[in-house]
Order: C-alpha cells, then structure tokens, then sequence
C-alpha cells in the first residue's frame, strides 16, 4: 500500500488527494488505492469523520478508456496484486475482456466492481457469500431483494466486529493511561 501524508489528505476527492510527495493525480493515475488510504488516514485521525454520499460521489473516477485498462494498471488503480485479480477473475467476482493476444483488459463493468469486491472482502465477506453476490448481481441486478438481505446481514456483522473493536481499543487505551501495562519494577524482566 501506498503511505499516505495525512496533512495532504483533507479531502476524499480524487483531484484534491495527494499521496507522499507526489502531485495531485487525476483520473486512473490516482487510483482507488491512494483514495481508500487517503480516506482511512482521515478516519484513524478522526474517527467520526466518515465521508458525505456527496464526497464520495465527488471521488468517482473518470471513465475507463475504450480499449480497458491493462492488469498493471488496473494493478496501479485498485491497489490489489495481480494475483488478487486474477484470484477474483477465476472466482468469477469479475469479467475480464481479453485481447487478440490474450491479455486482459478491465472495462467499466470490471471496473465497477473491483472496488466493493475487495473492499466486502477485506471486511470479511466470505468468498462464498461474495460469490453469491456478484451471481446475483449478474443475474437479477442491484434490486434484487436477496442482493439487499446479502449486504445488510453482512453491514450487521460488520457493525458487531466494530463495536467488540472498538471496545477492546476503549479497554486498551484504558490500561495505558492507567499504567496496568508497566512491568512490575520486583518482577523478573522477560528481556535479556
């Protein structure tokens, strides 16, 4: 993953994001990656500062270019491995396009869904049930009713894991302001 400066990450749009030193980059030289990094740098600073439905729509990216892009830019836009593409690809979470030649080229389609993919499988949407989703996605499209019961049985998961989290950082920040985490200065030190 890409480091990102805090300082220069106040904004969740893709022409405001700047990562390191570099400059601000547009369109699918940005990339998801440093816009989902800019985003948690924003929410480890400040916690309640989620992003607006207008930031997030402000920080979609321009369309995919007629031809697709190629693996190492989608690579370069998603921040996933070739092999986590390829991995989705063969799970058939995503449709990948191929030229004359055999290479992949990611289209719009491709493009739209590599990011909730990951994102549901990085918060620990099981591969089954993401495969379930994005069959039913491909099949019956975003109104199906089980698309929805999918997404809320796991937004209610994802809550609980949020909440015993965030009570275990409320009982770690605890013992650290308390000092329950100092050696014992009698006990026997486990370093040599």
């Amino acid at each position: 993953m890409v480091a990102v400066d805090v300082r220069d990450a106040r904004s969740w749009s893709a022409r405001e994001v700047k990562v390191g030193t570099v400059a601000p980059m547009r369109g699918h030289e940005a990339g998801l990656a440093e816009l989902v990094e800019a985003a948690i740098a924003r929410l480890v600073e400040d916690p309640t500062d989620l992003p607006t439905r207008e930031e997030i729509a402000a920080a979609a990216v321009p369309p995919v270019p007629a031809q697709g892009l190629s693996m190492g830019q989608m690579v370069a836009f998603s921040g996933l491995g070739e092999h986590a593409l390829r991995y989705y690809e063969r799970e058939g979470l995503v449709r990948v396009a191929r030229t004359a030649r055999g290479q992949r080229r990611y289209d719009a389609d491709a493009e739209q869904r590599i990011l909730p993919v990951s994102r549901l499988r990085i918060s620990g949407m099981s591969m089954r049930t993401l495969a379930e989703l994005c069959r039913l996605l491909d099949e019956h499209g975003q109104h199906d009713p089980r698309v929805r019961t999918l997404v809320l049985t796991h937004r209610d998961r994802l809550r609980r894991t949020i909440a015993e989290l965030q009570l275990a950082l409320a009982i770690t920040d605890y013992k650290l302001e308390t000092g329950h985490l100092q050696p014992d200065p009698g006990a026997a030190s486990d370093r040599p």
